[in-house]
């Protein structure tokens, strides 16, 4: 196997759900998509959540919450092509990303933004070109990942093209100048008659 991972990115914390019973909160993702990751690159989605509680509820996340991230696909298939996780780099380990969320309290219409997750390309090989997509639930409750819980899920989607081997721009250069060589050759042979 290209490297490990777990088919799942858990962080739960235990307590009773009734503590988010009327709580209207809501997750929302700033990019869309994230294009083309090169061989070298990691790409962060960077989410923002809301309290959109009317009440004087407060969205407190050391009450309890857990993330799930599911397997990366390319063109609706499972792919190893990428590793994912949870945070970004200038918070890991794990468990600091995890206090910094836990530390979280929004009162009603507060929000706050945060990178959510990261994506990389497992080698330093092109990554296969296709339509890549991966899914992030983060959910209010206690449990295992976030079934049967208050979820919010985001979806990051974005595609790699195929990229020219060496060989082939070679290629395609020296026809390119050819056919221009050629070109010049015929107008040089057979000049045109000013009328």
């Amino acid at each position: 196997m290209r490297y490990v991972m777990s088919a799942v990115a858990l962080a739960c914390t235990a307590f009773t759900n009734s503590a988010f019973a009327d709580l209207n909160w809501d997750l929302q993702l700033q990019q869309p998509s994230i294009g083309v990751i090169g061989a070298h690159d990691a790409a962060y989605g960077r989410a923002t959540l809301y309290n959109l509680a009317t009440s004087s509820s407060i969205l407190d996340l050391s009450a309890g919450h857990g993330f799930e991230i599911k397997p990366v696909y390319r063109d609706n298939a499972f792919s190893f092509d990428y590793q994912r996780n949870f945070g970004n780099g200038d918070t890991f380990p794990w468990t600091s990303w995890t206090n910094s969320m836990n530390a979280i309290r929004l009162a009603p219409g507060e929000s706050v933004s945060f990178d959510y997750f990261w994506i990389a390309p497992v080698s330093s090989a092109a990554v296969a070109a296709g339509n890549y997509s991966v899914k992030v639930d983060m959910c209010l409750g206690s449990g295992f990942g976030c079934n049967g819980l208050d979820t919010r899920s985001v979806t990051l989607d974005w595609s790699v093209s195929s990229v020219p081997e060496p060989a082939t721009v070679l290629m395609l250069t020296l026809g390119t100048a050819l056919v221009g060589y050629s070109t010049r050759r015929q107008r040089k042979s057979n000049p045109t008659n000013a009328s």
